[in-house]
């Protein structure tokens, strides 16, 4: 079964999205292997310590 959508998910969704959009525009000045490289990192660092 899929779960319910609750206002919780819809939030948790959101925060992640805004966490990804915050890495992509602090990393905006750099060259594009490296701001690929950078967020993708950061991304998996986030995974790790359980924050997405």
């Amino acid at each position: 079964r899929i779960p319910k959508r609750n206002i919780d998910d819809r939030k948790f969704i959101k925060s992640i999205g805004s966490a990804v959009m915050k890495l992509q525009f602090d990393a905006e000045k750099m060259p594009i292997k490296d701001r690929d490289n950078s967020i993708i990192n950061q991304l998996k660092n986030m995974e790790k310590s359980g924050a997405v």
